[in-house]
């Protein structure tokens, strides 16, 4: 019976840590997903100072 109750302890820690890993990616993504979008404003941001400066 011991080794019945470790597996099923094993799949519940599996479970948790699948979703612990999958907050985490998420969270990566997200934190990703920020970073690119805050870098294309500030391209489009430049692009616009580079084009009033030409005129």
């Amino acid at each position: 019976m011991a080794g019945g109750s470790g597996g099923v302890a094993e799949e519940a820690e599996g479970c948790g840590a699948r979703v612990l890993s999958s907050r985490a990616t998420s969270y990566l993504f997200l934190r990703l997903n920020e970073s690119s979008c805050t870098q294309n404003k500030t391209r489009i941001g430049l692009t616009k100072e580079l084009r009033q400066r030409h005129r």
